[in-house]
């Protein structure tokens, strides 16, 4: 069968992912099973999958095939692969089931040709990790529980044992029905599937040199396979299929689930990416043997807090905190303390449009934890938006002591969604309004972060930071702005180096100015923008939020847009200077907000 991507009846799994406005990855898709009594082939006579051979039958009893359900033809509703690892249990990627119901999915086990034999059994559950990042394909990872049990032969998981790993073994194999060729016209490409299973034998590659291929960061839980020039490997279809290493005593054990890789399966100097079996074994175990246990029903860690006698009291007096939803009736409470006078912010925020579109309301009590402060209902959120502010309340404290929060899905016209995709961000902390005076004769010397070479640091907890910026400058060698074409005004610096992978968010909502927001890396005066904002939706401030990698030095630029100072905005604080000093620029009030999510 030729095709261009997946068919409709896969469920539209096989699909690409966009990071960061930069390198696309593909989701793999595949799986394998046998009919016979096994035969265990000896990997230096393992064929490929992606233009290679067919694999010898009833080698793999463990292979599996998933189907879409409604399809009567298994070739036509395969979509992904996964592999027996119990009588009534499947491992699989997340990826593959992420979304679905267990109604929409049938396993087929004991096939070789996806065609003709082997059984369809109905699955009963899936069991999908809570951390689940389907934009980064962190823990890409899943359960699938048969509504009947098999009796093909399970393989076993790999386990970590004292001194040894598994690149110890040096060379892997995977199984599947992925795409097995791929034809090129022009800017499109046609995959030809197959309807026998097939395999291929691949060297493991260590974590350093797997990520020099992609911007995309290889974590422990993570293995990587391939040559250098990745002609053969897994390719799309194979996605959930297993990543097998060969013991000395000739058994086979798994040590990846096929996660994802190029575009197009085919590249130079990039490999395929697979779930790191061990990392997640006590998981897997665990929820094989109590599937209702918290962790195996996308509930967050710090269930259960669904009511304030369960609210997790939060000792920072800055948090950042991932929740979800995982089920109907699901609500999170946390206590807080705060001082009489001072103001607080509570917000919750959705990081990426690859998790569901909810809303949520904020609600404040009293330290009795059931008196009623205020509350806000979180706007309709934007699908296409990379972030949503959810929710967000600022609230002065008319007490000293403790406070509860209460977080709640609001549900749509269309009913409410549960599950470990409706995870949002809480942030609560102090939210400092006090600014510099700005009423000055003569004007203040500039603000010591104007200049590009003593930035002011912003940390990767909550970072609230106010200004006066009327006499900020513009130095020379201030690069232009590339959402508006030159260097603005009053340019005001600061730094980020985050320890982790993750998102960092800047806006500078609440100042008295039109500011221009723009991101680089780089030395001065040879920086490289990674992005630029003006005016976010409707309002003269800014907002940017972008991908960050660890280690890897940001530089923060805020200006006023030119033509912009105190005197063009309505803001009884801000104010206008009849003269500024050669080189100064106007412009006036200057909040920075800023929070880093890492990723999970």
């Amino acid at each position: 069968m030729t095709t261009k991507y997946a068919t409709a009846a896969q469920l539209g799994l096989q699909m690409f992912i966009l990071v960061g406005g930069a390198v696309l990855a593909m989701l793999l898709a595949g799986t394998a099973m046998a009919q016979d009594e096994p035969v265990t082939p000896a990997q230096s006579e393992a064929p490929d999958i992606l233009g290679g051979h067919e694999a010898e039958p009833g080698a793999w009893p463990w292979q599996v095939a998933l189907v879409n359900s409604v399809e009567p033809n298994p070739y036509n509703g395969m979509f992904c692969g996964g592999t027996l690892i119990g009588a009534d249990w499947v491992l699989t990627a997340a990826h593959c089931v992420d979304g679905s119901e267990a109604t929409l999915i049938d396993v087929l086990v004991g096939a070789h040709y996806l065609s003709q034999g082997g059984t369809r059994v109905r699955a009963a559950d899936i069991i999908q990790h809570a951390d689940y990042d389907p934009t980064m394909l962190y823990n890409d990872v899943a359960l699938i529980r048969l509504s009947t049990p098999v009796t093909y032969t399970p393989i076993s998981l790999y386990q970590t044992v004292t001194d040894t790993t598994e690149y110890d073994y040096i060379r892997a194999t995977v199984i599947g029905w992925g795409a097995k060729n791929i034809t090129w016209d022009w800017f499109y490409y046609y995959l030809d599937y197959p309807d026998a299973l097939r395999e291929v034998a691949l060297p493991l590659v260590t974590r350093a040199q797997c990520q020099l291929g992609t911007y995309y960061t290889i974590t422990d839980n993570m293995i990587c396979a391939g040559y250098e020039t990745l002609t053969k490997g897994a390719c799309y279809g194979d996605s959930g299929g297993p990543l097998m290493v060969q013991r000395a005593d000739a058994s086979w054990a798994q040590i990846g689930i096929v996660s994802w890789g190029p575009s197009g399966c085919m590249a130079e100097g990039q490999y395929d990416v697979f779930t790191r079996v061990s990392s997640y074994y006590d998981w897997i175990t665990g929820c094989m043997a109590d599937p209702n246990a918290m962790t195996c029903r996308g509930g967050d860690g710090y269930e259960p807090d669904n009511t304030a006698a369960q609210a997790q009291q939060l000792a920072a007096s800055t948090t950042n905190q991932m929740h979800t939803f995982h089920e109907v009736g699901d609500r999170d409470w946390v206590r807080f303390d705060v001082e009489e006078g001072k103001q607080y912010l509570f917000m919750t925020a959705r990081i990426t449009e690859t998790v569901e579109p909810i809303r949520t309301i904020l609600w404040l009590f009293g330290a009795d934890g059931h008196t009623p402060i205020t509350y806000t209902e979180g706007a309709e959120p934007e699908s296409y938006s990379d972030l949503n502010e959810l929710a967000r309340l600022v609230w002065t404290a008319d007490h000293t002591g403790p406070v509860y929060v209460s977080i709640e899905p609001l549900p749509s016209l269309y009913g409410s969604i549960f599950g470990s995709r409706t995870r949002y961000w809480l942030t609560i902390g102090e939210y400092h309004q006090t600014f510099m005076p700005l009423a000055f004769t003569p004007l203040p010397p500039p603000p010591i972060h104007d200049d590009f070479g003593q930035p002011v640091e912003i940390p990767t907890s909550l970072f609230l930071h106010s200004a006066d910026a009327t006499s900020a400058t513009v130095a020379n060698d201030d690069p232009v702005l590339s959402c508006i074409g030159n260097t603005g005004d009053a340019t005001v610096w600061y730094r980020f180096t985050a320890p982790v992978v993750g998102s960092l968010v800047v806006d500078t909502y609440g100042s008295g100015y039109d500011t221009v927001l723009a991101v680089y890396t780089g030395a001065r005066g040879a920086l490289t923008t990674v992005a630029c904002n003006d005016d976010y939706w409707d309002i003269p401030q800014s907002q940017i939020v972008f991908n960050v990698m660890p280690n890897v030095t940001y530089y923060i630029e805020v200006a006023g847009k030119s033509g912009s100072d105190a005197a063009t905005v309505t803001d009884s604080t801000a104010r206008a200077t009849a003269s500024t000093p050669d080189g100064a620029r106007r412009g006036g009030r200057l909040n920075l907000f800023a929070y880093f999510m890492p990723s999970y």
